[in-house]
C-alpha cells in the first residue's frame, strides 16, 4: 500500500472544535494538493479524514480531484495514540491511500507537519517525498517540484521513475433500494470496494448487474486518469 499523510490545512480557532471549518487559506492548501497529486499520483482508492469538519472538508476537495471518496473516523483524531491500526482496518487491499489527520506522528512519527503538507511512503513504509503548499504552488515544472519536495524530506538520491498517464475504464457499484435496507449483502460489500478497474471482479465474484435475483443495484463506469510507469525507464533502473 503506497500511503499519503496530509497535515490538516489552515483551519484557525480552538483547536478541540469539532465543527471548525477550514480557513480560506485552508480551502486553497487543499485544493493546491489536490492539483499536485492529480498529477503524480492520478487518483487513490479511499481518503481517510478524522472526525473534525475542517478534515473533513479537505477530504471532500481532495477526493473530488482524484475521483475517490471520503471514509471518517474517530480514530484519526487529537485523542487517539496510533492511527496505523485504524488505517488499516479500513484501508483493507486499498493499494493507494490518503489520511488527513490533526498529528502526523500518529501515523508515521514524523515531528508535526505544516499545514497542509503531504507526506508519501512507499509500500515498505520509505518515505519517497513530502511536499507543503508553499512548495506545490510554486510556478516550476513538475521535475523542480518533485526535486523540491525529496530535498525538503532529506532524500534528494530518491530517482523518480519516468512516467506518463493514460485514461483507464473503472466500475463502482451502487446500492439500490434493496441494499439500503440490508438485503444485499454482497452488493454492499461490491459498493465498499469503492472504483476498481474495469477488468476486476467485484468482491462477490459478479462483474455486471443483477447482482443477484431479485437486486436493484446497479453499476457505474468513468473513465479515470492513471499514472503508468515508461518500461524504458525501468529497464534503465534496473541495469544500474
Amino acid at each position: 500500500m503506497n500511503l499519503y499523510v496530509m497535515m490538516q490545512p489552515d483551519a484557525p480557532g480552538n483547536p478541540a472544535d469539532t465543527e471548525r471549518p477550514l480557513s480560506d487559506l485552508g480551502r486553497k492548501q487543499a485544493a493546491d494538493v489536490a492539483a499536485f497529486m492529480v498529477r503524480q499520483v492520478g487518483r487513490v482508492d479511499i481518503v481517510l479524514t478524522s472526525h473534525f469538519q475542517c478534515c473533513i472538508e479537505a477530504g471532500e476537495i481532495i477526493a473530488k480531484a482524484l475521483g475517490s471518496y471520503v471514509a471518517t473516523t474517530t480514530g484519526l483524531g487529537p485523542d487517539a495514540s496510533d492511527a496505523r491500526p485504524e488505517i488499516s482496518r479500513l484501508a483493507q487491499q486499498s493499494g493507494d491511500v490518503l489520511v488527513i489527520a490533526h498529528d502526523s506522528r500518529l501515523v508515521i512519527g514524523l515531528a508535526i507537519l505544516a499545514p497542509g503538507a503531504v507526506a508519501m511512503l512507499d509500500s515498505d513504509s520509505v518515505l519517497r517525498w513530502l511536499v507543503t503548499p508553499q512548495i506545490v504552488e510554486r510556478d516550476e515544472d513538475e521535475e523542480a517540484i518533485l526535486e523540491a519536495a525529496r530535498r525538503f524530506a532529506g532524500l534528494v538520491e530518491t530517482p523518480m521513475l519516468a512516467h506518463h498517464y493514460e485514461m483507464e475504464p473503472f466500475k463502482r457499484a451502487v446500492l439500490g433500494d434493496g441494499g439500503k435496507s440490508g438485503n444485499c449483502d454482497d452488493c454492499i460489500d461490491n459498493s465498499d470496494q469503492g472504483w476498481i478497474p474495469a477488468d476486476d471482479e467485484f468482491q462477490s465474484g459478479h462483474d455486471e448487474p443483477p447482482f443477484h435475483s431479485n437486486c436493484t443495484c446497479s453499476m457505474e463506469t468513468k473513465d479515470r486518469r492513471v499514472r503508468v510507469y515508461d518500461e524504458d525507464a525501468e529497464d534503465d533502473e534496473d541495469e544500474e
